[in-house]
């Protein structure tokens, strides 16, 4: 009795652990996770010195020139089929596409872990989290040259405490399924003595 009372809060503990890692992680997808800003000269186009601000996600970006601005969603923001700005969007790097793609297999894996109890699951989003965070600083170094500065947003800093979440999981996951197989090879011994 006490032994499956104690089962069932791992399990329970397990459960909150990975749904409060994959909301997190959830809105750090929503959330942009980089903001980078331009001035443009006088000389270039304009008739006076106009700073750019760009605000990145990983299947967005919104363009800021004084009160005006601009979103680019999905293919036009990754493919650069878009009107204007090239200058501030070009060269959106292709693993943007696998950041994007990176973070709903974790999310899926996460929830789907949920239901399926198994370890490695559990332990892939974990990891598939952490690519996602290397993506976000590889992003911001490539921005972050003589032209762009380049700083973090919510979406990047979320991911960290969602990180945890899921190592928390996969750590609870592994002890709980390790003490589990270790009674059950108890019970094995003492029915065979």
């Amino acid at each position: 009795m006490i032994r499956e009372n104690h089962r069932r809060f791992i399990r329970f503990l397990f459960d909150v652990l990975l749904l409060s890692a994959c909301c997190l992680f959830l809105i750090s997808v929503v959330e942009p996770f980089l903001t980078s800003n331009l001035i443009l000269p006088r000389w270039y186009q304009l008739p006076v010195e106009t700073e750019v601000s760009v605000t990145y996600g990983s299947y967005k970006a919104v363009v800021y020139v004084d009160n005006f601005h601009e979103r680019f969603f999905f293919n036009d923001y990754w493919f650069g089929n878009y009107e204007g700005f090239s200058i501030v969007i070009m060269d959106i790097p292709m693993f943007l596409i696998i950041m994007f793609t990176t973070q709903i297999l974790t999310i899926a894996l996460g929830l789907l872990s949920l239901g399926l109890r198994k370890e490695k699951t559990r332990l892939i989003s974990f990891i598939l989290s952490a690519i996602v965070i290397l993506l976000m600083y590889k992003t911001c170094t490539d921005l972050n040259d003589g032209f762009f500065s380049a700083k973090f947003e919510a979406g990047y800093w979320l991911t960290y405490p969602s990180l945890i979440l899921f190592l928390l999981a996969s750590i609870l996951s592994l002890l709980s399924h390790k003490r589990q197989a270790g009674s059950n090879s108890q019970e094995l011994t003492s029915l065979k003595l």
